[in-house]
């Protein structure tokens, strides 16, 4: 199963990627300037834009592979059956 964890802008300028509210708050509170919640719904649910233009390569690399692996965790069962 395909799970998005991050989509690239157009432009090429920026990304959103989906942090963990904790993730989301702490990188955004150390670099208002690069991180920012998406300003809607999406952002409650923790989508994140990042300026790439900004952002440090390895602290890049970090948010992405948090990203994956939350996005890969397998997901708990919402007491529907599936059928």
């Amino acid at each position: 199963m395909h799970r998005t964890f991050a989509t690239l802008a157009a432009d090429g300028a920026s990304a959103n990627v989906l942090l963990s509210p904790d993730e989301q708050e702490h990188h955004a509170g150390l670099q208002p300037g690069v991180f920012r919640r998406v300003p809607n719904k999406w952002g409650d649910q923790g989508w994140t834009t990042v300026s790439l233009a900004d952002v440090d390569a390895a602290r890049l690399r970090s948010v992405l592979e948090s990203a994956w692996r939350a996005a890969h965790r397998p997901q708990r069962s919402r007491g529907r059956s599936r059928r």
